[in-house]
């Protein structure tokens, strides 16, 4: 064998091979092409401490070159995987395998005729295991192979001449395969393990049809027992690939129901349950309708029989935290109920069915009485209590009142069993979940004795959430119960001031309250006097983080109350709720964070009905909300939360707003001198805005910006570089579109003076925020207003020049086109003010420091002027700079 190939293929397959050797040495032997092919052969039977490695390679070579179009000589490939698999080299062979098998796809028309003949006569040698090895594992491949190719060119030409071919012969040979698996699959675990694969994949491509294989159903079932796991999973896939495919006519059907019903699930081990639970739920899932066909004689009652043995198996043989296994029979049901439903024959399936779907329920419950300990199974597992519930509401509807009846039974024993049995009152929680997760359907199922019987029994069981879930669930059915909504309210209600209750009861007791004032807020009124006076903080406090859904549902009730119960339920329970921020700033945050959620809540709620309660809610609110701006600008939740009770209040405004606003102005602009996230200052701006447009541009909030902003500057100097002096200038941007008129001469300089330390930040939000008011402001200079053009005029002048001499490196460059828009805005709006304003900076341009000059030049060539003198000084101002 030719050293230096062997030397390549080791530089290739050594896992120390540097990359870059490990490529040149696979581009070197690609070059070879097919005058490789015989060195490829002799390392297939290469031996020594490589020899695993080399084999594989060299077959893995040989299945690329055929795969590139080479052909390679079949026979000689077929002797290599034979002596590969005797010399128990199985996954070099398996790769030889590949290669025959691609060898035989991509054949031209005629050069290979009765391929799959041609393999068994070449294969039959007598008293060899390793030759049924290869048969097989080829004829297995030949299916992969052929639609490896078909299925990547599916999608963009049609299927090639020389696949059909391949298809073609697949097809005829068909029956010829089944007879080679039938004489081998049982001679030994690695031919079942092939043989059950072989048919795999071709009963999945059609290649095979049902009844072609029904004979070998049997002894691949009886596998199902055996304690190698891969006889078992190649057993498993093999069945359920039989169990997908749709009989064809009666006797099919019932052949294989009964093949199927005797699978040997009575008593899986761990892991097993799973894929043998799938098999005969795939095949009632892909003959469904066939099997509810009351005129195919014999299908109903293999069905029922078939139906019978998988509920008992299924309820005896998963615990609920087999959770897969659990939604593999749950997917079955529900598909089963809902063909039950669409069927035509509805009525004549109802009396065999009824039995068996009641009997399903005590099941469903106990899979779901399990919390996972895991998030992700967590997940999976809410995915599988909806599943179950929606299979009890279809139970309900399809059976009944005896179905809702049986689930008010279970629910009365467990409730009889009192809280001094765990298993009783987890039972009950589990009934009531099915429950609320079958509301959408219980009205529906004419058992309205029943279904009050059950709100009866809530107070005589342990208050959990699905309790609380399903009244709110029912909150529509209740609507039209005014006696059953009274007391299921007040249930709400308790549960809500319950110190005890965990978070998701009070998050729960929550929801059904807010769902409750939805569609019944009329008839709740009389809850409100439960929750008033020191009640309603108490109750709050404890609801913690659910607090703002309880808020939102007062608010919706006492909007329903008449002026003077509004304004005394205010004055009693609201009102002392949310002055008491004031006195909780000092105190632990998360009670205030609560609080300050629940303003927001309330104030929004008002805000949408009664512009009057949001504002004087707002308005008992806003010392405390004051102190926390001030005492608190650290923390961001509580910033956060003060700001939402800021822009509830706005957002409710409509016309003039209270007086109480002007004081908000000055406190949120107060917030860039204490050190406010930038973020929040963010917010506030756009509050801020908001409260403009209320006021329709009266108050004067660009000069209080201006002295804000000096304040902030003054305190740190560097605050010009921070995101808090960008907000400042886009909101003096805005303010004046927004005011519609131009701001005090003495605002204006205030502006101007902060805006030349601006320009010269280091911070290009900062520098584009500031370039972007300035050109606002050039645009006004050229408006018709002589008085505001000459006051902004004058501050342009000393502004522009302060910015061109002022221009140094530390400057970025990416800030350089920003403020080149200002001068092309001065250009282009305010010519006689540019061209005084350059000739001034040109005239003193002895001033300019030397490392400022390229940046100055790079600003001013990047506006377009048509200014001759300017031109041609910038021209001698660069070349200055570079010489320097």
């Amino acid at each position: 064998m030719d050293v230096a190939a062997r030397a390549a293929v080791s530089t290739v397959y050594h896992p120390d091979t540097p990359t870059d050797q490990r490529r040149e040495a696979e581009a070197w032997l690609a070059e070879l092409g097919d005058s490789f092919a015989p060195t490829s052969f002799e390392l297939l039977s290469a031996v020594g401490e490589d020899a695993v490695p080399l084999r594989f390679w060299a077959a893995g070579w040989q299945l690329a070159q055929i795969r590139a179009g080479s052909q390679l000589d079949r026979g000689d490939l077929l002797r290599a995987a034979l002596g590969l698999a005797r010399d128990g080299s199985r996954e070099a062979s398996t790769r030889l395998c590949t290669c025959i098998a691609a060898l035989a796809v991509r054949s031209p028309p005629g050069a290979w005729p009765d391929v799959v003949g041609s393999l068994i006569e070449a294969t039959t040698v007598a008293d060899d295991p390793s030759a049924d090895f290869v048969l097989l594992r080829v004829l297995g491949c030949l299916v992969h192979e052929l639609y490896r190719d078909i299925d990547k060119r599916a999608l963009k030409t049609a299927v090639g001449e020389t696949e059909e071919n391949a298809l073609d012969q697949l097809k005829l040979g068909n029956l010829v395969v089944v007879d080679a698996v039938r004489q081998r699959l049982m001679q030994s675990e690695t031919t079942f393990i092939e043989g059950a694969r072989v048919l795999t994949a071709w009963l999945d491509r059609d290649l095979l049809g049902l009844f072609d294989v029904l004979d070998l159903l049997e002894p691949i079932s009886e596998a199902l027992g055996n304690d190698n796991d891969d006889i078992f999973t190649a057993a498993v896939d093999c069945l359920t690939t039989v169990a997908l495919l749709r009989a064809g006519d009666r006797e099919t059907l019932l052949e294989l129901a009964q093949c199927v019903s005797r699978l040997p699930i009575e008593s899986p081990t761990s892991g097993r349950a799973g894929p043998l639970c799938n098999i005969p739920c795939r095949f009632i899932e892909a003959n469904l309708k066939p099997l509810l066909d009351p005129d195919i004689v014999g299908a109903m009652d293999a069905l029922f029989f078939l139906l019978g043995a998988l509920v008992e198996w299924w309820v005896s043989t998963s615990g609920p935290s087999d959770i897969d296994l659990t939604d593999v029979g749950l997917k079955l049901w529900h598909a089963l109920l809902l063909a039950i439903v669409e069927s035509p024959n509805r009525a004549e399936l109802l009396p065999g069915f009824t039995p068996l779907l009641i009997g399903l329920i005590p099941a469903l419950r106990d899979k779901i009485m399990y919390t996972p300990d895991d998030a992700d199974d967590r997940v999976a597992f809410d995915a599988i209590i909806s599943s179950a519930g929606d299979c009890v509401g279809v139970i309900c509807f399809v059976c009944k009142t005896e179905a809702v009846v049986m689930l008010q039974r279970e629910l009365e024993r467990d409730a009889a069993l009192g809280a001094a049995d765990p298993a009783a009152a987890e039972r009950a929680q589990a009934t009531l979940t099915l429950l609320g997760s079958a509301s959408a359907l219980l009205p529906m199922c004419d058992a309205e004795e029943a279904i009050h019987a059950v709100f009866e029994l809530l107070g005589n069981v342990p208050i959990m959430a699905p309790s609380l879930m399903f009244v709110g669930n029912m909150a529509s059915w209740l609507s039209h119960k005014p006696i059953l909504l009274q007391s299921a309210a007040e249930l709400v209600v308790r549960c809500l001031s319950s110190p005890d209750a965990t978070p998701l009861i009070h998050a729960a007791a929550a929801e059904a309250l807010a769902e409750l004032c939805v569609y019944a807020p009329d008839d709740l009124r009389a809850v409100l006097p439960l929750i008033c006076n020191d009640e309603l903080p108490r109750l709050l406090a404890a609801a913690g983080q659910s607090a703002p859904a309880v808020l939102r549902s007062i608010a919706m009730l006492v909007q329903r109350l008449d002026a003077a119960e509004a304004n005394d339920y205010l004055q009693c329970a609201i009102f002392p709720y949310v002055a008491q921020t004031e006195d909780m700033v000092d105190g632990p945050v998360p009670a205030l964070l609560d609080v300050l959620n629940g303003t927001a809540a309330l104030i929004g709620s008002f805000g949408d009905t009664s512009e009057a309660m949001a504002f004087a809610t707002f308005e008992v609110a806003w010392p405390g909300l004051s102190r926390t701006l001030q005492d608190k600008p650290g923390d961001g939740d509580l910033m956060a939360a003060t700001a939402k009770c800021i822009a509830a209040a706005v957002d409710s405004a409509a016309g003039p707003c209270s007086g109480v606003l002007h004081g908000v102005v000055d406190e949120m602009l107060g917030c860039w001198t204490v050190g406010h996230d930038p973020a929040l200052l963010a917010t506030l701006t756009q509050h801020i805005l908001s409260i403009v447009c209320a006021e329709g541009g009266e108050v004067d909030v660009f000069g209080r910006v201006a002295v804000s902003l000096r304040g902030l500057l003054a305190s740190d100097a560097s605050m010009v570089h921070t995101p808090s002096a960008a907000s400042a200038f886009e909101l003096f941007a805005k303010v004046y579109d927004i005011a519609g008129s131009v701001p005090s001469g003495e605002a204006v300089q205030e502006a101007f003076d902060l805006a030349a330390g601006c320009t010269r930040s280091v911070n290009r939000a900062v520098v584009r925020a500031t370039s972007r008011f300035l050109c606002r402001l050039i645009r006004a200079a050229s408006e018709d207003d002589a008085v505001a053009a000459q006051t902004i005029q004058a501050g342009l002048a000393t502004l522009l020049q302060q910015v061109l001499a002022g221009l140094a490196w530390d400057v970025p460059r990416e800030s350089f086109g920003d403020l080149a828009r200002v001068f092309e805005t001065l250009a282009t709006s305010c010519p006689e003010l540019f061209q005084t304003t350059f000739a001034v900076v040109l005239d003193g341009m002895v001033d300019v420091p030397v490392d400022a000059r390229q940046g100055l030049a790079s600003v001013l060539l990047a506006a377009p002027y048509n200014y001759p003198r300017a031109l041609d000084a910038v021209a001698v101002f660069a070349e200055s700079g570079r010489s320097s």
